[in-house]
């Protein structure tokens, strides 16, 4: 059973009557969100309670006891025709504030700029105003406490855009947890949670390449500046997913230093790697027993959707909803490099003619 509790600041309210549930839960953001549909009646007390507009009331979600998502309520919708109609009610996780703003500004905060400090002092000063809870991943937590030269931020720039242009730089990913709190860690690794084939519970399954935004080789250029940063370019780093043609790409560093232009390189062809997507649509929101999550690996053999090898994925995105017949999931997967940065293989290789040894 779905159960929304809510802490109005005056009382802790539970509601457990939705027609409709939708909850999307992302990998790499801190902006989880979820869209309630419920049946609103203005005499009644409770109801008139927690659907008051701009409270950003505290909630958490929850099935059968398990916590999805803490976040807030943030938008309301009422809306009167000749039949009673649904109220919706939608939000995000706590952290999805840093999505939304930028640093306040105050004497203590201004200029966003900083030297000799390590991502986590950055992280605790950022989100010392909005009372988040921080959880750093034990094997990122030398490079957290790794000072950086220099740092600055646009003063127009949100909180979690800066925190992650300082993060790409030490291959560490900003995501958020189930309880709310923000979670510095890498993916790494793991052993795939479950092997799909050709049957339920994958009700549709889709294998997607857009190779427009993919490229033969990646060139990232740091050049010398008036702040220090000594000018440098990386080796060419080759995408196996355009083994033929020729097809370059360059790109700036902008931050960092000369260290860290390799590691541009190699987050750029990373970013390309999402441009070949699996798409799974199940009819049930557990697999091996728990709630499907991102953050976990997935094998599949398909050969319809020209997956004739048992192939790895990561789950970037989740999306579980829940009406009055069923409960059901759709799955965003892509290559584990996009997030461990490592050299991709060719997943294709060897099964036709036109490039069998890729």
């Amino acid at each position: 059973m779905i159960t929304l509790k809510i802490n109005d600041r005056f009382k802790n309210r539970k509601i457990d009557f939705f027609n409709d549930v939708t909850i999307d839960l992302k990998y790499d953001s801190v902006a989880d969100t979820f869209t309630l549909r419920y049946l609103y009646d203005p005499n009644n007390f409770e109801h008139k309670e927690f659907s008051c507009v701009g409270h950003y009331h505290l909630c958490t979600i929850e099935d059968n006891g398990e916590v999805i998502i803490t976040g807030v309520i943030l938008s309301i919708e009422f809306e009167d025709d000749n039949v009673q109609t649904m109220v919706v009610i939608s939000g995000y996780s706590l952290p999805g504030v840093l999505e939304d703003c930028q640093m306040p500004v105050t004497d203590t905060d201004y200029p966003i700029q900083t030297e000799g400090l390590s991502l986590k002092q950055i992280a605790d000063k950022s989100v010392k105003s909005f009372g988040l809870k921080i959880v750093i991943d034990p094997q990122v937590l030398v490079d957290m406490n790794s000072p950086y030269v220099k740092t600055e931020a646009d003063n127009m720039q949100t909180i979690k855009s800066y925190l992650s242009e300082l993060a790409i730089q030490k291959n560490i990913i900003i995501t958020n947890d189930q309880y709310g709190r923000i979670v510095f860690t890498r993916a790494v690794n793991t052993r795939p949670i479950y092997n799909f084939e050709r049957a339920l519970p994958i009700t549709n399954a889709k294998l997607t390449f857009n190779g427009q935004g993919v490229h033969s080789h990646i060139w990232a250029i740091a050049q010398a500046s008036i702040e220090g940063l000594n000018a440098s370019q990386s080796a060419p780093l080759r995408n196996p997913y355009c083994p033929i043609v020729f097809r370059p790409h360059v790109i700036r560093q902008t931050s960092g230093d000369s260290n860290n232009t390799d590691q541009v390189a190699r987050t750029s062809r990373a970013k390309e790697l999402r441009n070949l997507q699996l798409n799974l649509d199940l009819d049930r929101w557990v697999l091996a027993g728990k709630i499907v999550r991102p953050g976990k690996t997935i094998t599949i053999i398909n050969p319809w959707i020209y997956l004739f090898n048992k192939t790895e994925f990561f789950i970037e995105e989740v999306q579980l909803k829940v009406d009055a017949k069923q409960k059901t999931a759709k799955l965003k997967c892509v290559l584990p490099e996009v997030y461990t940065f490592e050299n991709p293989k060719y997943i294709f290789a060897g099964i036709n003619l036109h490039y069998p040894n890729a």
